[in-house]
């Protein structure tokens, strides 16, 4: 799939920075404004371009044992100048410890902006399988029906690779914020950088050394959008349910349903501001969307939940 006039947002068209902020020069703006006589202007074009490669394989059995699954996996790569139309969403549930990238960082190259975009996510496996009358299938065949028989197991197993993210300098942000400018700065690599960041918490996955000193205010960072990606994500769910026969046709069905079963901590993306003493450190959990709680409760749904349950069809 390709994408061509896109809305772009464009803020920095009266930026500039004077010799008593940037007495060497901001490469990229001048050292007054187009137009004194105004402030922060924003142009929106439709200017954006976007990219979608993928590929998708699905396999489903229902095999005699009872037992009938279901496997997803997509490949995919998705790129553009400006991800969401330029709003700022919390992907995934993310708590959003790096804010997106809504505007072009050099107004006068919107192309600079082209980068994986901010939900490329490049491995994805979803599966499922359901075991009805598990117990007997397993050869409980000789106890009472009514104990062993009519339990159900099921269970539902996401994993995806991580998100991108772009590393910036908000010092430099700071520093053109009152000089007509709205955007982000990128860091600027002096360095190979790992392109893969875990799950950083007892150690960062970026360090200062590996980019250009916060601060510098010499121009727009070279480093690009997006090109560093976060922790993966990986949860599964567990339900074992037993049905009883009340009535011809009432049912009561009783069990227990686990909510990320091997209460596995998944992390959002590392600090990404090379001006932060927490630069490369992940500091903040993500909740599975099938949590308990709900989809948007943030960190509040990352333990391993158990639900008791107990229904009655008729």
């Amino acid at each position: 799939m390709h994408g061509t006039h896109i809305p772009v947002a464009d803020a920095g068209l009266n930026a500039y920075c004077p010799p008593s902020v940037c007495p060497n020069g901001f490469a990229g703006l001048p050292v007054a404004p187009a137009n004194p006589a105004l402030a922060d202007v924003t142009q929106y074009l439709s200017a954006g371009d976007s990219s979608y490669n993928g590929l998708t394989v699905s396999l489903q059995k229902r095999l005699s044992a009872g037992l009938s699954f279901n496997f997803n996996y997509t490949w995919s790569h998705a790129l553009d100048d400006v991800s969401n139309g330029g709003v700022a969403n919390i992907p995934f549930g993310a708590l959003d410890t790096d804010a997106n990238v809504t505007f072009a960082q050099n107004p006068f190259n919107i192309r600079g902006n082209y980068g994986n975009s901010d939900y490329d996510v490049r491995h994805y496996i979803s599966a499922s399988f359901v075991f009805t009358d598990a117990l007997r299938h397993l050869g409980f065949h000789y106890g009472p029906n009514r104990v062993f028989g009519g339990w159900t197991l099921s269970s539902n197993i996401f994993f995806r690779t991580g998100l991108p993210f772009t590393v910036i300098d908000t010092a430099d942000g700071a520093a053109l914020a009152g000089l007509n400018y709205t955007g982000s700065i990128f860091a600027s690599p002096v360095t190979n950088t790992s392109g893969n960041c875990g799950s950083a918490v007892n150690s960062p996955c970026l360090s200062t050394s590996e980019f250009a000193p916060s601060g510098a205010l010499t121009g727009f960072g070279t480093g690009g959008r997006n090109t560093v990606y976060g922790p993966h994500f990986f949860d599964v769910d567990m339900a074992l349910m037993k049905d009883v026969a009340i009535a011809e046709h009432v049912v009561f069905s009783f069990g227990a349903h686990a909510y990320n079963l091997f209460n596995h901590a998944n992390f959002d993306q590392p600090v990404n501001d090379i001006a932060n003493p927490l630069l490369g450190y992940s500091i903040a959990a993500v909740g599975p969307p099938t949590s308990l709680l709900g989809s948007f409760v943030g960190a509040g749904s990352s333990p391993r939940f158990v639900e008791i349950r107990g229904l009655i069809r008729f």
